[in-house]
């Protein structure tokens, strides 16, 4: 199973962003921008050179895919599936529980959305490539804002039982 690049970078964002860490912030977003910007690139290059040679055609873009229209017209399940994304992302990295199944979650929203983006641009569709770097975006910002979130209600989770622990005398008796 293979984690997207993004997951790390993602994660450390949201950390950063909630402790108001800006050295981290700028290394992590600096990530963030050049890895997407990198990957879109080798894959406008990697169509280019598909076409080319037969094995792609700019009507596999063009032709219905209804099963993955979702990639390039965003709505309001693209918030709902991205803020989903950064809760699991945050819950598997806090609760050392399956962190790359959850790496692959959020991969699903961000990836298909960057390289449909990039195929897009490679053959000239910019209504596609712009729906999908939108939902690039949403996801994006969707995972951004769930990820501090999740970590703060945990942060008062953890608090609320420190709490409770302290008043429990050793017999189970509270004061």
């Amino acid at each position: 199973m293979v984690v997207g690049p993004e997951f790390g970078p993602l994660a450390a964002l949201c950390v950063a962003l909630l402790r108001r860490n800006p050295p981290v912030i700028g290394r992590s977003v600096q990530a963030l921008v050049v890895g997407f910007l990198v990957a879109m690139v080798v894959t406008v290059l990697s169509t280019w050179g598909l076409d080319a040679v037969g094995l792609v055609e700019r009507g596999m873009l063009e032709s219905e895919r209804p099963l993955t229209d979702f990639i390039w017209r965003p709505d309001a399940l693209s918030w709902v599936v991205g803020l989903l994304a950064g809760v699991a992302g945050m819950l598997s990295l806090t609760s050392k529980k399956s962190g790359s199944l959850v790496g692959v979650l959020i991969s699903v929203t961000t990836v298909p959305a960057a390289a449909n983006a990039a195929v897009a641009v490679a053959y000239g569709v910019w209504h596609e490539a712009s729906g999908s770097a939108l939902q690039l975006v949403i996801n994006l910002c969707a995972i951004l804002l769930a990820g501090p979130a999740t970590l703060l209600v945990q942060q008062a989770w953890w608090r609320h039982l420190g709490r409770r622990r302290r008043l429990r005398r050793p017999g189970g008796v509270t004061r």
